[in-house]
Parts: C-alpha cells; structure tokens; sequence
C-alpha cells in the first residue's frame, strides 16, 4: 500500500491509497481528457464542412488552424502530464481534477448567462465576478497541494492543470453554443467587429470569433493558472513557515 498525505483546512491527514487505485484514477482522467479534445475537434470539424464555413471568408482558414493546434497540444498534454511523478502526489491529480471540474462549471454558468435570457452575463461586473471566482479557485489548487505534499511544483503544476480543465470544459460548451447557432448571425450581423472584418456571412464569423475564443481560452487559461498558483503556494509556505517557527 502506498502512503499519501494531504491537506485538510490546513492540516496534514494520511491516507492509504493502492498504486492500482491511482493507476485507474490517471486511467479514468487520461481518457477523459483525451475524448472531450477529441469532441471539440468534431466540433469544429462539423462547422468547417458546413454551408457556412469560415473557410469562404478572408482568412478564415487562420481561424481554423487557431483553434485546432491548442486542442491538439491538449490532448498530448492530457495523456502525457497525468503520469508525471508531481502529479501522482497523493490524490493531488483527483483534486486538481475535480477543482478543475468546479472551475469549469462557473465558465459555463457564466457563458450561458451571455447567451440565455436577459443575458446578463455580458454585464461586465458579473463577467469578472465569474472570471476572479476561477482565478482564485485555481490558486486554491496549488495552495491546498502544497500544504498536503510539501511540493511547490506539485503546487503549481497542479494549479495549472486545474485551469486546463476549466478552460477545457468552457471552450467544448462554447463549441456546442456555437453549434446550435448561438449566438444568433442576427445577433452577430449588428456587432461592430463583423461591419468592420468586410466578411459578408454574419454565420461564418459567429463561427470564426467561437474558434478565436477556443484559442485566447487554450492558451490564458493555463498561465492564469500558473500566475494565481504562486499566490496560493506562495501562502502556503508562508503559513507552513510561521508554523515551523511556532513548534
């Protein structure tokens, strides 16, 4: 039986945990990974063969490739990084899963907020009420796993996989939106950014500004990650200090 220990609100608990249950959580967490970038990829596989496809607009190739390589580095990275040593910390990778998972709810919430109802979600005080509520729950990942392994790269590569998953779960709903035509090419046709891209098909650019956002998603949500996890380590060390001076 293997030993892992881990934070609880600030105190070290241990736990057994048996390489065969860690082998089937990373198993279960690969594979989860790797079938929602592959969804995407059907996804956006399914807007481009369509009637109206980015691909007949000016640039709209770049669009494509944008949002394809990121998904394409997700998917290589959620195979591979769930294996790493740091990650097998314990149940560290289950929990930065599964704040991951929390992450990825509040983005969602707030993505059909924008689209649903009144939309309020395009307020921008709620916006960044959803925006900060992720950040800080990604800093929570690294706080708690450094607090429970020791390990600030544990800590911090967990904050940054955590995020990954938010992002992840928030670009495949925002895939799906843009499948089932939301928003609207009426909506999309009054947007200043679309009378001034001198694209004719209000469709195709709703399409085109869904795959830049699977991009900026892709690549600001893992350094955001990364930037609110030295916060979290950062004060778990410090808290870990005061308490070695005390004892």
């Amino acid at each position: 039986m293997a030993e892992a220990s881990f934070g609880s609100l600030g105190n070290k608990t241990t736990m057994k945990a048996s390489p065969q249950s860690f082998s089937r959580v990373t198993s279960f967490i690969r594979t989860a990974m790797l079938l929602s970038v592959l969804a995407n990829l059907v996804l956006i596989a399914f807007a481009v063969v369509g009637v109206d496809s980015p691909l007949g607009m000016p640039d709209g190739i770049v669009s494509v490739v944008e949002a394809t390589l990121p998904l394409l580095a997700y998917g290589l990275i959620g195979v591979w990084a769930p294996t790493l040593g740091l990650m097998q910390r314990g149940p560290a990778l289950l929990f930065g899963t599964g704040i991951g998972i929390i992450g990825g709810v509040l983005q969602i919430i707030q993505l059909a907020l924008e689209n649903f109802g009144r939309r309020i979600g395009e307020n921008s005080t709620i916006t960044l009420a959803f925006m900060l509520g992720g950040f800080l729950i990604w800093g929570i990942a690294g706080y708690r796993v450094t607090r429970g392994t020791g390990e600030v790269k544990a800590g911090l590569v967990m904050s940054c996989w955590s995020a990954m998953v938010s992002v992840l779960m928030a670009v495949t709903f925002g895939l799906v939106l843009m499948t089932a035509n939301y928003p609207s090419p009426a909506n999309v046709a009054t947007w200043n950014e679309f009378k001034q891209s001198g694209w004719s098909n209000a469709h195709a650019f709703a399409i085109a500004n869904s795959f830049e956002a699977v991009l900026s998603h892709l690549v600001i949500g893992p350094i955001a990650g990364t930037i609110f996890g030295v916060f979290g380590v950062g004060i778990a060390k410090l808290l870990f200090i005061k308490k070695y001076k005390r004892a």
